[in-house]
């Protein structure tokens, strides 16, 4: 087929040729970079996102309840403004904790949800005696609870914290190795399409300038002994379709006819 094409057909058919090695290398590209960015944008919605409404939460217990407590009870901070904090911090808490329930969790991660959900049912006790405490100004009961019973509840809920902190890390880290698998397949695949188009491209064009270049070499012999009256070189008759050939085959009809007339 191909030698049945013109010299400008096949030529065309190589830069077309090229044209699509590009496209197809430029549409597999932009493919494999919108699935990377897919990833990365996975990574921050579903981990760092998750990440940072955990580390709120656990900061609201640590910081907003825990050392508003102590600095209560030390004097460093008035009972009005502890139980501005500890308001604060319940209502902080429940909203990040709905935005974290609303997201799609792993099975792992809907067991240790689940078992933060008991745990801070229980907080809620402990911190509806802890209100009670701020708004009454018992310095004593507030002694009292921060030794003896604030610590065992709120721990507990830390370590889940961490926990599923530690899980959103590890779906990350899942996230990113398969992103790197992706563009170790991407710059494997990019660089066998450009290799493909380069050697198949390189092939057909040293093949039509071989052949118009015999083709040529040959007719050059061939009229340069016509011109001297020599009709005695054999001219190939040939089957293909492009300048070359055509002419090839008329300059041996012509050295034919020639040879005919003056022999």
């Amino acid at each position: 087929m191909f030698k049945n094409l013109s010299i400008a057909q096949r030529l065309f058919s190589i830069i077309a040729l090229l044209c699509a090695v590009t496209l197809a290398v430029a549409f597999y590209a932009w493919n494999a970079m919108h699935s990377l960015v897919t990833g990365v944008e996975l990574v921050y919605e579903d981990n760092v996102q998750h990440i940072n409404r955990m580390k709120r939460i656990g900061d609201f217990y640590a910081v907003n309840i825990v050392d508003t407590t102590h600095k209560v009870r030390n004097g460093s901070l008035s009972w009005e403004e502890g139980q501005k904090s500890l308001t604060s911090a319940r209502s902080e808490i429940k909203t990040k904790w709905a935005e974290v329930t609303n997201i799609e969790l792993s099975q792992h991660e809907k067991e240790l949800a689940a078992k933060l959900e008991t745990q801070f049912k229980v907080a809620e006790a402990s911190l509806d005696k802890l209100t009670t405490i701020l708004t009454t100004k018992d310095g004593e009961a507030i002694a009292t609870f921060a030794a003896q019973e604030m610590y065992p509840v709120i721990d507990p809920i830390s370590e889940n914290i961490s926990k599923f902190i530690d899980e959103q890390l590890e779906a990350a880290k899942q996230t990113y190795e398969t992103s790197e698998s992706l563009k170790s397949k991407s710059e494997k695949i990019f660089i066998t399409l450009v290799a493909s188009g380069m050697t198949i491209s390189l092939l057909l064009a040293f093949l039509v300038v071989r052949r118009v270049s015999a083709s040529m070499r040959l007719l050059s012999r061939a009229g340069s002994d016509i011109a001297k009256g020599d009709f005695t070189r054999e001219i190939p008759i040939t089957t293909g379709g492009d300048e070359a050939s055509l002419l090839q085959n008329t300059l041996r009809e012509m050295q034919q006819r020639l040879n005919g007339i003056i022999g």
